[in-house]
C-alpha cells in the first residue's frame, strides 16, 4: 500500500464517492423518464423491416442477378436463394450484404444530388414538363452508359 501514489490531485475518497461512475452519474437522472423499451423495440423492428425490404428488392433485380452466375461461388448463389425466399435468419445478414456488394461490381451508378433535380425543377411545371425534364437530367448523366447495367442512385 505504501507504494501506491496518488497522479491526479482531484482523484481522492471524496470525488469517487460523489461521481463512481466516471464520466456518467445515476445522480443526474433522477426524476427523468426513460425510453420506453416497448417503443425502442418496434422502433428496431421497423429499422430491421425496412432493411430487410430494401435487400429483398435489390435482390429482385434481374440484371444483378444475371451478374451473380459469374461473380459468386456456389455457396453463396445458395445464400441469395434462400434469402430470397424467407429461409435465412438475421445472422445472415453481413453475408448476404456482401454478397450484393460483389455483385454491384459491375453496375454503372450514376449518382444524382438533391441539388441536380432542384436546378432541373426550378419552376412551376405540368406533370409532364417535369418528367420531361427529370428525363433529361438522367439522359445528361447517363450519357454513353450501357442502360443495362446503370443505376440511378440519389445522393
Amino acid at each position: 500500500m505504501s507504494m501506491l501514489t496518488l497522479k491526479q490531485s482531484y482523484v481522492n475518497k471524496q470525488s469517487v464517492l460523489n461521481v463512481p461512475y466516471q464520466n456518467f452519474n445515476p445522480l443526474n437522472f433522477i426524476g427523468k423518464t426513460l425510453p420506453n423499451l416497448e417503443e425502442l423495440k418496434n422502433e428496431l423492428d421497423e429499422i430491421y423491416t425496412a432493411v430487410d425490404k430494401s435487400l429483398h428488392e435489390i435482390l429482385s433485380d434481374q440484371n444483378l442477378l444475371n451478374n451473380a452466375a459469374d461473380a459468386l461461388d456456389d455457396s453463396e448463389k445458395k445464400l441469395v436463394e434462400k434469402y430470397k425466399n424467407d429461409t435465412t435468419t438475421g445472422q445472415n445478414v453481413n453475408k448476404i450484404i456482401s454478397i450484393i456488394q460483389k455483385l454491384h461490381k459491375g453496375i454503372n451508378k450514376i449518382e444524382i444530388t438533391e441539388q441536380d433535380i432542384r436546378d432541373v425543377l426550378n419552376r412551376p411545371m405540368t406533370p409532364e414538363d417535369a418528367i420531361k425534364a427529370l428525363t433529361a437530367l438522367i439522359r445528361s448523366k447517363s450519357f454513353g452508359a450501357n442502360t443495362d447495367i446503370t443505376r440511378i442512385i440519389l445522393k
